[in-house]
Formats: C-alpha cells, sequence, structure tokens
C-alpha cells in the first residue's frame, strides 16, 4: 500500500513540474555534487537533479529521497529524452512553440515583477506593525477550563447535584452518568472561551470561581448541565513568529492591490463593451 501510495505521489508531482526544468538544470547543479545519476545518450546526468526535484515539491518533501529515487530518476530521464527529441525536431522554430514560449516568458517575468515589488512593501518591519495592530485589535480574553455532566432532564441532573454535594466524585459521575460525548473523560471540556459555548452553559460557567460546582442545573439545547470550574485564566496573546506566516498571507494580498492599483494610476487604459461601444467607468464607484 505505501509503495502504491508513493507512486501516486511521485505521479501527481511530476505532472505539476515542467520536463524543460529537469533537462536544463542537470547540468548546472552538476557542479555542486559530483555524484552520478544517469549517462543519456553519452551525457552525464547527476543526482542533484534528482534532488531538486524532491525539494521542490511539498509532497515529495514529506517522503524520504530513497524511496521515490527511482521513480524520480525515471523521470529525469524522460525528461532528457524529450528535450533532445524536441531539439531534433527542431521545434524552437516552429511559430506555435515560439508563441507559447513568449507566452511563459511574459507570465514569468510579471511573477518575477510581483514577488519583487512585494518584497518591497512586506517588510519585517511592516509585519511587526502589523502584529502590534493585531495585539492591540485582540486582546487577553477570560478563559475557564470546566467539566459538566449532561443529563437528559431536570429531575436527573437535580439527584446529581445531591449526590456531588454529599461527596461523590465529579469525574467518576460524570463517566457514570452524562449523555454527553465528554462522559469518557470525566466531562472534561478543557479550556475555552465564552463564545465558543451556548449562551446559557457560557454564561453560568462563567460566572462561577474556580472549584464551583452548579447550585443549580443549566438547561440548553442539548440537555442539563451541572458544571464544575476546574481553573480560570488570561488567554495568551500569540508571539510575532508563530502569526508571521498568517500575516504575511493576509498583506500578501492587500500588498498586490497596491501594486496592481499604482499601475492603473499611470496607465491610458480604454474599455470596450462585447458590441464593441467603448464601456464608461465611473472610477469613483470604482474605488
Amino acid at each position: 500500500m505505501f509503495h502504491k501510495v508513493v507512486r501516486l505521489t511521485v505521479f501527481a508531482a511530476c505532472l505539476c513540474m515542467p520536463f524543460a526544468v529537469h533537462a536544463t538544470d542537470s547540468k548546472k547543479v552538476s557542479e555542486k555534487k559530483e555524484i552520478l545519476a544517469a549517462e543519456i545518450n553519452g551525457e552525464k546526468v547527476y543526482r542533484a537533479a534528482v534532488e531538486k526535484i524532491h525539494d521542490a515539491h511539498p509532497q515529495l518533501k514529506l517522503i524520504p529521497l530513497e524511496a521515490v529515487y527511482e521513480r524520480l530518476l525515471e523521470h529525469v530521464v524522460d525528461s532528457h529524452l524529450l528535450g533532445e527529441a524536441a531539439s531534433k525536431a527542431n521545434l524552437a522554430d516552429d511559430q506555435e512553440v515560439v508563441r507559447a514560449i513568449e507566452s511563459l516568458k511574459e507570465e514569468v517575468l510579471r511573477r518575477f515583477y510581483l514577488e519583487r515589488e512585494m518584497k518591497k512593501l512586506i517588510t519585517e518591519k511592516k509585519l511587526k506593525e502589523l502584529y502590534k495592530e493585531f495585539i492591540k485589535e485582540n486582546p487577553p480574553v477570560k478563559e475557564v477550563h470546566a467539566r459538566h455532566i449532561l443529563l437528559e432532564n431536570e429531575k436527573d441532573a437535580k439527584e446529581v447535584v445531591s449526590e456531588l454535594k454529599s461527596g461523590a466524585d465529579f469525574a467518576e459521575t460524570a463517566k457514570k452518568k452524562s449523555i454527553g460525548p465528554s462522559a469518557a473523560r470525566g466531562g472534561d471540556l478543557g479550556f475555552f472561551t465564552k463564545e465558543t459555548m451556548v449562551p446559557s452553559f457560557a454564561k453560568a460557567a462563567f460566572a462561577m470561581e474556580k472549584g464551583d460546582v452548579s447550585e443549580t442545573p443549566v438547561k440548553s439545547d442539548f440537555g442539563w448541565h451541572v458544571i464544575k470550574v476546574e481553573e480560570t485564566r488570561m488567554s495568551k496573546q500569540p508571539t510575532f513568529e508563530k502569526i508571521e506566516p498568517s500575516l504575511r498571507t493576509q498583506y500578501s494580498e492587500k500588498a498586490i492591490t497596491e501594486i496592481v492599483k499604482k499601475l492603473h494610476e499611470g496607465a491610458k487604459i480604454k474599455l470596450y463593451d462585447m458590441d464593441g461601444s467603448e464601456l464608461k467607468i465611473d472610477k469613483e464607484k470604482k474605488k
């Protein structure tokens, strides 16, 4: 089963990688690692070419190189042979190929331009400013660690309250009598914020102190709850290092919009409708 998954992963990964990349790069990377991987029609290809494919794809990086080496080597050979065949067929002079290459060239240029402009905007200084804003907008909130015993009706819930008052262990009682999914854990719900629980339950739990047990059962759409608060605390705010990737992703979208908007400001653009008539764009509305 493992080998089948590996084969499928390699196949899917290689489909996403242009053959030409492997064929043209094999000589360049060979200077760093002189470990021969293949000889194809007299030309040497080195292991670094295989490693490059492995390292370039997130799915493949999860699999040891040893497990996929032969499959990737096959792909490198196929790539090389296809490159040779294309060269012999003089496809470089074919007008359809020329247009396709130009199209790819434009796409690469656009991508590199955008990436380099984004690097100018997405600096560590900017990300730290965004982090400060995030911390300010998301202050620490109270969290409660509680257990509960869920019963079908008020009568049963009141009986459980009486048992607990008489000295019954809360966790053991939860295991025996709770109908909720947390019963096996002794009713343990872990830490939670007020917003993550149903209103009636949250209101009761957050009004209690550490060690308190419900004096009266709490009703919700799930049934009747008997609650015990184990602990309360204020949530910890995430460090810059922890949320830096998400801040970078969020700001990337805004950065792209800013870059494109700036390009629009210096451009003379006319748009036409499907019938060929000029479109009148309300610039103020577009903003």
